[in-house]
């Protein structure tokens, strides 16, 4: 057995393909016809900001901040492009990028705001950046997907309770 990191779609088509046996992702819009998918947890996205950019009113923050994109073809960047529309919030988008460890390296330097996964920011507390929740919040589904004929097997199920039990932990 060997674990990888990847981007949501690029997991899931190593799944679809039988490359991996399952993969942790966020969940997609659709599901193609053999995958199946398990709920891990569901994690809310968090506007991160460095200590210089903080505004007293978040919608003001994403009006005027520089913005850095996570990648519109990901699951969590999509997310955020319907929050942001919903909200009719336009954005100054200055860079889209794949990573949100390079997102927030970027916000860290202060070059711009973000909306990112709520447990991105394990690794920067000692860093100036803040967490900031949005109003309504925005969430994702964290997902296990698997091969239909996987789901059902016992080392799928072990693996699946594994990453609820560790998601969990990280907090709500």
């Amino acid at each position: 057995m060997h674990a990888e990191s990847g981007l949501s779609a690029e997991l899931m088509f190593k799944v679809g393909q039988g490359r991996l046996d399952a993969a942790v992702v966020t969940a997609p819009d659709r599901l193609d016809i053999g995958l199946a998918t398990e709920l891990i947890r569901q994690e809310e996205l968090k506007l991160f900001a460095h200590d210089d950019l903080v505004l007293p009113d978040v919608d003001d923050m994403l009006a005027k901040r520089p913005f850095i994109r996570f990648s519109g073809a990901m699951g969590v960047g999509r997310i955020v492009n319907e929050a942001l529309h919903s909200r009719n919030v336009k954005v100054n988008a200055i860079l889209e990028l794949d990573s949100i460890e390079a997102i927030l390296g970027m916000v860290n330097l202060g070059l711009g705001i973000a909306i990112l996964p709520e447990h991105s920011m394990a690794r920067w507390r000692d860093h100036r950046l803040n967490e900031l929740s949005l109003d309504p919040p925005v969430r994702r589904n964290l997902v296990l997907v698997a091969r239909r004929e996987y789901v059902e097997l016992p080392a799928v199920g072990s693996l699946l309770e594994t990453f609820r039990s560790v998601a969990f932990d990280e907090g709500p």
